[in-house]
């Protein structure tokens, strides 16, 4: 294992007292460069020419290094590590419980029609109708628990919920259609 103090130039010995304790915590953190690791391209890097016991350091480029702290165009993050804009509690309680409404309504219909058009009659909003095709069979409850779940959260990850409709007069009833809607696509 190289020496760190012969890799990188840590500090001037006038300017930190505790150079060889810091050394040392440098190099028990030290991690052999393997091909698994992530660090394609280093941000800079420093060189040493020279023996072991007498390396000659290149200067540090700390032009470079401040123009690249202070300076640097911002790289927009990896859709990975991007910070999620979550939505607001309002929101989430209402694409959750108009959900879990619709999925009730059509259990409680399931008894009545497994097929054809499954009417779904909402409190104080406008009835809606579910279309199970011939040769289909009705979904059981856990798959339509399982695609609310798929729905809700696929709308309470858009981070502009105002092009989904639900900033209008009548959200509930919005989100019910697009629920209905939605469910009628993935069980056709």
């Amino acid at each position: 294992m190289p020496k760190i103090s012969s890799v990188v130039r840590v500090c001037d010995d006038d300017v930190h007292v505790g150079k060889q304790a810091y050394e040392k915590e440098l190099i028990a953190r030290f991690e052999e460069p393997t091909p698994a690791s992530r660090w394609h391209r280093p941000l800079f890097v420093l060189t040493a020419t020279g023996t072991a016991d007498a390396p000659d350091f290149s200067p540090t480029p700390i032009d470079d290094l401040w123009n690249a702290a202070t300076q640097a165009e911002v790289k927009a993050p990896k859709a990975v590590t991007a910070q999620r804009h979550s939505t607001s509690n309002n929101s989430m309680e209402l694409l959750d419980r108009i959900t879990q409404q619709v999925v009730a309504a059509l259990l409680e219909q399931r008894s009545f029609a497994d097929q054809g058009s499954i009417p779904i009659a909402l409190n104080g909003l406008t009835p809606l109708q579910l279309t199970v095709l011939p040769g289909r069979p009705f979904p059981t409850p856990a798959r339509l628990q399982t695609l609310r779940r798929q729905f809700v959260r696929l709308y309470a990850n858009k981070s502009e919920l105002q092009d989904v409709g639900l900033s209008n007069n009548a959200p509930e009833q919005k989100v019910a259609q697009l629920f209905t809607a939605w469910l009628q696509e993935a069980l056709a």
